[in-house]
């Protein structure tokens, strides 16, 4: 006896009403699962996404992230500080990033710390 015909389709093809889910890849320093896709970032064996970077480098490099009152002076790039540009201050290295400048702040942590930035298999 066959199957109805809608039956066999999904035997042949798949269900079409199950939307492909990204493959599961661990979990990041603060527990949060990483899927494929995901940016994450390497620090000597640890793993973070990069939503969680701020929070991670706050509490294991001693950052600190404040917004810009004045203008007036420049950055580790020697990038002119705006008021009300987004800074983080590397308080072990006496350095001020203007993270307004995304590129330069992750070459500032792959230069001074190493950090790898990539993207979840």
């Amino acid at each position: 006896m066959r199957e109805h015909p809608i039956i066999e389709n999904i035997m042949l093809t798949g269900d079409p009403n199950l939307a492909a889910q990204p493959e599961f890849n661990g979990f990041d320093t603060f527990h949060d699962e990483i899927l494929s896709g995901d940016l994450i970032v390497l620090d000597e064996g640890e793993v973070i996404l990069k939503d969680h970077l701020q929070s991670y480098l706050q509490g294991e490099h001693e950052f600190r992230f404040y917004t810009a009152t004045a203008t007036g002076s420049k950055d580790f790039y020697g990038n002119e500080i705006e008021k009300g540009d987004r800074l983080a201050y590397d308080s072990k290295k006496e350095n001020i990033i203007n993270m307004e400048w995304e590129d330069d702040f992750e070459a500032y942590l792959k230069l001074e710390y190493g950090f790898q930035f990539t993207i979840a298999e």
